[in-house]
């Protein structure tokens, strides 16, 4: 019981920590991490994709640079939608 008690304070501290982040970096810090985090989410969906299943699919990374490309167009432009 103990390493479960253990296991749930350092997930608390964990989420408290991502929670009080903001306060506690600069913006340029915060955007770094953010991105790593974009990034690390995208290395394991191409892990579970490729790596995992071996079944290789170039979709996964294109329907994402679709949707870069869009929303930065439809941000350049100013655009009365959504975004």
């Amino acid at each position: 019981m103990e390493l479960r008690q253990r296991h749930l304070a350092c997930w608390a501290v964990f989420i408290v920590g991502l929670y009080l982040m903001p306060e506690l970096v600069s913006k340029g810090t915060l955007r770094t991490m953010i991105f790593a985090c974009y990034l690390a989410i995208f290395a394991v969906s191409w892990d579970l994709l490729s790596g995992r299943t071996g079944y290789i699919s170039f979709g996964h990374p294109f329907l994402i640079g679709i949707g870069a490309v869009s929303y930065t167009h439809l941000r350049a432009h100013e655009t009365d939608s959504y975004l």
